[in-house]
């Protein structure tokens, strides 16, 4: 059967298997698993007490409630709307209900300075920042951000691929890996690592483990412990600021 990816709107309401429209998502999971939890979202992440914990069905009537808001306020199907806001439950449902009414979300991040705007929109191009690479088969693959790829001993290494090492460590709930500036290395890898509650791994422990995994130069060099990760309030960890706060970490410090 074909799946219907182009009339987004003024549809029946049957064949509800083939919506695969991002509009689509919350209402076909509600006909299935109406009672599910859908959406939890972290302290800080939400405005409203209600939007804590919801269901499919709560968020589906909610996107239905600001869809249908915003086409009462005389919107046309394809116009856009600009959503100035953070990370939130309440924005990501405002997102799905602009796609659900068949409108364009535009998206702005109120923290982004004007100056990186137009660094991000040099020369006509959208440059995300982000590091892939392409297989045989064409599919992309996130190797890290840009920003984030380490150059110790003449080497780039991935943070990312650090931390999904760390993580499989059943001590580690979080991780954030850097690069520290360093005399031998120019940049040393080094881990913060947050532990899961009642275990206190050691520093050593979890770099061994680390080198049973990665390559020498990938290892992490140093762990700093921490209670806590800074994050924004959708869980992204400001990595920037980890590098302030541990800059002069290495500077009295030899390691291997």
């Amino acid at each position: 059967m074909p799946i219907d990816v182009t009339s987004l709107y003024d549809r029946r309401a049957d064949n509800r298997w083939d919506r695969v429209c991002v509009g689509d998502i919350l209402e076909r999971v509600t006909w299935s698993r109406p009672d599910q939890v859908a959406i939890v979202g972290w302290p800080g992440a939400f405005a409203d007490p209600a939007c804590e914990r919801l269901t499919y069905r709560q968020a589906n009537d909610i996107v239905n409630r600001f869809a249908n808001g915003l086409l009462a306020r005389g919107l046309r199907r394809g116009d856009r709307v600009l959503l100035v806001c953070e990370n939130s439950v309440e924005a990501y449902l405002a997102k799905l209900a602009t796609a659900k009414a068949g409108l364009v979300a535009v998206p702005v991040n109120p923290s982004l300075a004007q100056s990186a705007t137009e660094r991000a929109f040099r020369h006509g191009w959208f440059h995300s920042g982000d590091s892939c690479v392409v297989d045989e088969d064409g599919l992309r693959i996130m190797v890290d951000r840009y920003k984030d790829i380490i150059k110790s001993g003449g080497e780039n290494v991935s943070s990312l691929r650090v931390e999904a090492v760390l993580h499989q460590h059943p001590d580690v709930a979080k991780s954030a890996v850097i690069g520290l500036p360093h005399d031998q290395w120019g940049e040393a890898v080094t881990a913060i690592v947050v532990c899961e509650p009642g275990r206190q791994p050691d520093a050593a422990e979890l770099i061994a483990f680390c080198r049973e995994r990665l390559a020498g130069f990938e290892s992490p060099k140093a762990i700093v412990f921490a209670d806590a990760l800074p994050e924004t309030v959708g869980g992204k960890v400001l990595k920037y600021k980890l590098r302030l706060q541990l800059a002069h970490h290495y500077a009295h410090t030899a390691t291997p």
